[in-house]
């Protein structure tokens, strides 16, 4: 009898061992093949002041290489979905210099080298995208257009200035508009024809209420062309018309001109980037304009998840690179 008792208890706990088994190999299973569904997210590098004239334009030219200026900075710049930069020249054949010595023109074919460093879009409303006067104003549209990179901040007459450069990624998506009152006066108006679009608080604040409201479910990115040269640290007009960007809709600011990098602020919680310094300019008369800073940018569906800033230098052939770890 008691053979028996036994005879049957273990056979109970052999069954039992087997279902436990069996359970612990599908749980198992089960956790090893679970697809996991990541966030979707969007990562743009904002770079500062690119001008491909002047000794930048004749460097290529020796060349023969419009990729040079970026041949350093490519790799990490091809990580990014996005790099978008302040060109700070037209792009033309065309044209007479109607600004001063500091005036520049690049010939189309840089643009090349700024497909070959993943910057598809670039501000335009900027201090020198008059300097060869009209023709090279619409041939700059005409020649970005063609080479499938966006722009934003000038146009035939102030609603196409106005008009924001739209792209998304991943299903998220973005809005870009730059402003400047660096421009010539003629150009600012809001009869002016072609036209860049001002930086006049009660323009910025019209503009980007109309693009919210029409584009509710855009990420606003404010490009300004702003501030007083050679200053590192912001002023009172930036920080003013900072704030009238974000209350009007923005959710990040940017901002370009003074050549050298400003701090980094932010209002109700929308990062504020004063000046990024130059990227690719024959500047380097001084430390502070021999270098410039990426604010890269990591979006989600709901907003911006993290920054972070990466420092670039040029070298005596004015090529941005990053220092090594």
């Amino acid at each position: 009898m008691f053979k028996k008792v036994l005879f049957f208890v273990s056979f109970l706990l052999v069954l039992f061992a087997i279902g436990f088994v069996g359970n612990v190999t599908k749980l198992s299973f089960e956790n090893n093949f679970l697809p996991i569904k990541k966030a979707e997210e969007v990562k743009i590098f904002f770079v500062g002041d690119v001008m491909l004239s002047r000794q930048i334009g004749k460097i290529i030219d020796s060349k023969d290489d419009t990729k040079f200026p970026f041949e350093l900075i490519a790799p990490y710049l091809n990580t990014a979905d996005l790099v978008v930069a302040n060109l700070e020249n037209p792009v033309s054949l065309r044209g007479k210099n109607v600004g001063s010595i500091y005036s520049f023109r690049a010939n189309p074919k840089v643009l090349e080298g700024l497909k070959f460093a993943n910057i598809n879009f670039v501000s335009l409303a900027n201090n020198h995208i008059w300097d060869y006067g009209r023709e090279a104003f619409f041939d700059t549209m005409s020649y970005l257009a063609s080479s499938s990179i966006g722009f934003a901040g000038i146009g035939a007459d102030f609603a196409e200035a106005s008009r924001p450069y739209l792209w998304q990624k991943n299903g998220i998506k973005f809005a870009f508009v730059s402003f400047t009152s660096l421009a010539p006066n003629f150009l600012l108006a809001k009869d002016s024809q072609p036209s860049v679009l001002s930086a006049e608080a009660e323009n910025v604040t019209k503009v980007i209420k109309e693009i919210k409201q029409s584009l509710p479910e855009y990420f606003i990115v404010a490009i300004f062309h702003w501030g007083e040269e050679y200053k590192t640290i912001h002023n009172l007009s930036q920080e003013n018309l900072a704030k009238v960007a974000v209350l009007s809709g923005a959710k990040l600011v940017i901002g370009h001109h003074p050549h050298v990098i400003q701090d980094v602020g932010e209002y109700d919680g929308v990062p504020i980037v004063y000046s990024l310094g130059n990227f690719v300019f024959d500047q380097n008369f001084s430390e502070e304009t021999s270098k410039g800073m990426v604010f890269e940018v990591v979006f989600g569906k709901n907003g911006i998840i993290k920054t972070s800033t990466t420092t670039v230098h040029f070298n005596k052939n004015f090529q941005s690179y990053l220092l090594s770890e």
